[in-house]
């Protein structure tokens, strides 16, 4: 039986703790309770987590569509350039109104995944640099953005890639009467909201702004009367719907809203030699630094880790295993 350390209490870490298992696992995070940090919109492509978890996921038929500019090079192109600075052909080449087969995840998704956990095996309150210092040297598991762990690590400053990353503001509403699943993308670069959601009965409307600068449009949302409503409302139009299928409204920030690609020769680099000086495995989409990464493909990734980590498998597996 081997002893997992795993820094990140998200679905990726808690994802990775109850694969590892029945080895020792001891999941660490900063913050003080169990965290819901996965602010964008929730839909896995395949049941393959919820089978592997135990968990049971709904399939919907899921509708995508887009508030088209007049043709599909130029949506494409500004609504790349609206939500990562740069014009390139992204996901939205992809979009087309045929319904495709999601996978959701129940309501309390988070929590399933932590409950076969004993309270021994959750430590909250404790940043990376502390967890790392507080067992014997194991195979750790970092689901921490990979500039962090460069900094923990003390990683020459010479071999780090740029890493680009935009933030957001995402409003989420609660809504009455609805259970739907689908996509509005809006390329336009005169509006900020460049996507609107649904999954069930929840909507989430993503903003981006290109200066990075939100303290505008935060204190209107801070009116909630006027601000909030008014933002809310259109997102809602736009979906065929009205502010009378309101429950409940929040709004939040994002770090991460998007990352772009870096030099794919330091971040492989990097990841390989976590490994092989520290016995650190980067894990997600953050931690491998890889923009298309999906929950779904996390799977495999654990399972490469598991074998690698016993030795039970090689580096080549390592590295097909991160998209090598």
């Amino acid at each position: 039986m081997r002893n997992y350390k795993i820094i990140g209490a998200g679905m990726a870490g808690l994802l990775a703790g109850r694969m590892l298992k029945p080895d020792q696992v001891m999941i660490f995070d900063k913050q003080e309770s169990l965290p819901n940090n996965h602010h964008a919109v929730l839909r896995f492509r395949s049941s393959v987590v919820g089978d592997t978890l135990g968990i049971p996921f709904r399939e919907v038929k899921c509708i995508r569509d887009v508030e088209t500019l007049g043709n599909a090079i130029a949506d494409n192109l500004s609504y790349s350039r609206k939500v990562t600075g740069t014009a390139t052909l992204r996901s939205l080449s992809s979009v087309s109104s045929k319904p495709v087969t999601r996978y959701i995840a129940p309501p309390d998704f988070i929590q399933q995944m932590a409950k076969p956990f004993e309270e021994d095996e959750l430590a909250f309150g404790l940043e990376a640099r502390e967890a790392l210092g507080l067992m014997p040297r194991s195979p750790t598991i970092s689901t921490i953005p990979m500039p962090s762990l460069m900094d923990l690590l003390d990683y020459p400053s010479h071999l780090r890639p740029n890493f680009e990353s935009r933030s957001g503001l995402v409003v989420k509403a609660r809504l009455n009467g609805v259970d739907a699943h689908a996509t509005l993308y809006v390329p336009s670069a005169k509006n900020l909201l460049s996507r609107i959601s649904i999954t069930g009965d929840e909507l989430q409307a993503e903003y981006y702004a290109s200066d990075g600068n939100y303290t505008a449009l935060e204190l209107y949302l801070n009116d909630e009367e006027d601000g909030n409503r008014a933002l809310l409302s259109r997102a809602l139009s736009k979906m065929g719907l009205d502010f009378s299928a309101v429950e409940s409204s929040s709004w939040e920030r994002m770090k991460y809203a998007k990352i772009l690609p870096c030099d794919d020769n330091l971040r492989k680099r990097f990841i390989l030699w976590a490994s092989e000086e520290h016995d650190i495995f980067s894990l997600g989409r953050f931690a491998t630094w890889r923009p298309k990464l999906l929950l779904d493909d996390l799977v495999n990734d654990i399972r490469i880790i598991r074998n690698l980590s016993s030795g039970k498998s090689s580096d080549t597996r390592y590295k097909q295993a991160l998209n090598w």
